[in-house]
């Protein structure tokens, strides 16, 4: 007896449609003309959702494809708990730096870290980008978002740079 399955849609495309409605939440109201997050955010904004279609688009193609067809996106030998435990801490620990050291400071610092830490580059071309990166990140996200950057809660050692921001009140 031969019975035909029909291919049912994948999570992915799932996952990826709820994703879609949570960028749309935030990219709709950037596409009005009483919107101050200027033309690079909605620029930002409009490439994600082109962006997240098109994962939609080719996760809807794979979805009838037999699983030997597709690509695999497992890979044998890797502790996914202790990984995903990794970016967590490395999240925290940005977020933590940002906090106390404001993003002149910050940025730098936590690019050194892991860059030595978790990719193991050599100390001169970590200290090279680390450089380079934190003082290219926080100029450009300034300008381009026509905002003052957060310097952190520490007290101001070197102003407008280094700490001296008061925590806002929740």
């Amino acid at each position: 007896m031969n019975i035909k399955i029909r291919p049912r849609i994948s999570q992915y495309v799932y996952f990826g449609l709820l994703q879609l409605a949570i960028i749309l939440t935030f990219a709709i109201p950037a596409f009005r003309d009483d919107f101050r997050g200027g033309g690079f955010l909605t620029a930002l904004l409009a490439i994600l959702v082109v962006t997240q279609v098109i994962c939609i688009v080719r996760d809807s193609m794979l979805a009838g494809k037999p699983a030997s067809e597709r690509e695999s996106v497992v890979e044998p030998g890797i502790d996914y708990v202790k990984a995903a435990a990794g970016i967590i801490t490395s999240l925290m620990g940005f977020l933590l730096l940002i906090y106390l050291l404001g993003m002149y400071v910050g940025i730098p610092i936590f690019c050194f870290v892991y860059w030595r830490l978790a990719l193991r580059l050599s100390l001169w071309k970590t200290v090279f980008l680390s450089l380079i990166f934190g003082f290219i990140a926080p100029l450009s996200f300034s300008w381009m978002l026509s905002i003052t950057l957060w310097t952190g809660v520490i007290p101001e050692i070197i102003p407008g740079m280094l700490g001296g921001s008061v925590t806002p009140p929740f």
